[in-house]
């Protein structure tokens, strides 16, 4: 007989007590962070569980590179180009403050592929906080003096 693999957290690594059926997002009760289900196979009905804020950086990233490629061609005013870094800065923000509180309320953190919990974690945490901060500021500047 075929036995399904325990879910795990792609944010902390510990297994979840259940995925809510017929939900394609949910939020790890021990670290607060947002899980998505993506299919991993076409042919099989497989997933996986990926950190949603974790993707939506990634995401974000050829989006910058993009636009400084297209401001360096020339192809984009410079208006334009201010406009979408003031943008991504707003959303880098937001994501940086939502990990940062998360990890403050839980006690977890991961700094690439290592895990922190207790102290080290809250105090990672506190300076995402800081940064997300001061990135959703500059971004807010940047759309007001644009505009």
């Amino acid at each position: 007989m075929l036995s399904q693999p325990k879910p795990r957290c792609a944010h902390c690594g510990d297994f979840l007590p259940f995925w809510p059926s017929r939900a394609i997002a949910s939020i790890c009760p021990r670290c607060s962070r947002p899980l998505a289900l993506v299919p991993a196979s076409i042919s099989v009905a497989r997933f996986r569980i990926f950190s949603v804020l974790h993707a939506a950086k990634i995401v974000l990233l050829p989006v910058v590179g993009g636009a400084i490629v297209a401001f360096g061609l020339a192809r984009m005013t410079p208006s334009a180009f201010a406009y979408t870094v003031a943008l991504v800065l707003l959303a880098w923000g937001v994501i940086d403050v939502w990990d940062g509180t998360a990890g403050l309320e839980s006690g977890i953190d991961k700094r690439g592929r290592s895990i922190y919990t207790g102290k080290p974690a809250r105090r990672l945490s506190v300076a995402k906080t800081i940064f997300g901060a001061a990135s959703l500021a500059l971004g807010a500047a940047g759309l007001i003096l644009i505009g």
